[in-house]
């Protein structure tokens, strides 16, 4: 019996000690969803050399999709600002914006004002969170799929 109360107030004492000198749990740092690692200002420019060699692009096609471009994307929407090439005439459509998410690796955009293409498209993104970078999935729009997919957007600071 005394044995056993021994025992127990051993138990009872190494308890206490290891809860006393056991480091604390660690916090873990909460890593931002992918959509707002995404948010931002990107640059990017498409040269009429860029364009003039992709055969789905017409001539006619060369100076309207060529320039500097800036995507910007908040959180479910994106804009999209082309100033004309060097050479080329002011381009026709310089603004264009609609809705974004993302599914995995996909993203899933609706353009709002029509262009001439369907308006929904998907494109698969990859980003190093310098740069992002798509690959048409789901996308029958030539011009598109030539701004958005012939250079790596560069993110701005």
């Amino acid at each position: 019996m005394k044995r056993q109360r021994i025992l127990t107030m051993l138990m009872f004492i190494a308890t206490i000690v290891t809860a006393c000198v056991a480091p604390p749990p660690r916090a873990v740092a909460p890593t931002a969803a992918p959509e707002v690692a995404l948010l931002g200002v990107y640059v990017m420019t498409i040269t009429k050399e860029d364009l003039s060699s992709d055969k789905t692009v017409s001539d006619a096609e060369v100076c309207e999709n060529a320039g500097v471009f800036t995507f910007t994307l908040t959180t479910g929407h994106w804009n999209l600002l082309q100033g004309a090439a060097p050479g080329c005439q002011p381009v026709m459509g310089t603004a264009f914006d609609g809705e974004w998410k993302l599914s995995g690796d996909q993203m899933i955009s609706h353009q709002d004002i029509p262009s001439g293409c369907d308006q929904d498209y998907v494109h698969a993104w990859k980003s190093d969170g310098a740069t992002l970078n798509f690959t048409a999935v789901k996308d029958s729009c030539p011009p598109r799929i030539a701004v958005f997919t012939t250079h790596p957007w560069v993110k701005q600071k």
